[in-house]
């Protein structure tokens, strides 16, 4: 949680602070969310080939996020393998989250090359 400002100097950076904080939690629910439709196609189909672009819920928000962040995730796939991940930079900062087929989930400090964040 934020504190408080005790003034309006301290206002302006308490107003960023949240927004970006706000920012991240709605990027990690919608990375959740991917993490999760990937886990049910992978059960379904044994393979995660294709996911990123034929799996109609998967491609659905992903064309959410890109259209209300104004940035294409990335997401990639192969028979054994995924990654989503998505850069959120506000102001001066820069953070990636990430989730992978090996179960992590959370920020890393550059977009991955491969199919694991880490």
């Amino acid at each position: 949680m934020v504190a408080k400002p005790d003034n309006s100097a301290s206002l302006i950076g308490y107003i960023e602070q949240s927004t970006e904080e706000a920012k991240n939690k709605a990027i990690k629910s919608q990375l959740s969310s991917l993490h999760n439709m990937a886990k049910t196609y992978y059960d379904k189909k044994k393979s995660y080939s294709n996911l990123c672009t034929k799996d109609s819920l998967v491609t659905s928000m992903l064309e959410r996020i890109e259209k209300e962040s104004g940035q294409k995730p990335t997401c990639r796939s192969n028979s054994k393998a995924f990654l989503v991940a998505r850069i959120n930079g506000i102001s001066s900062s820069t953070t990636t989250w990430c989730a992978d087929s090996t179960g992590y989930f959370g920020s890393v400090e550059k977009l991955p090359t491969g199919f694991k964040c880490q």
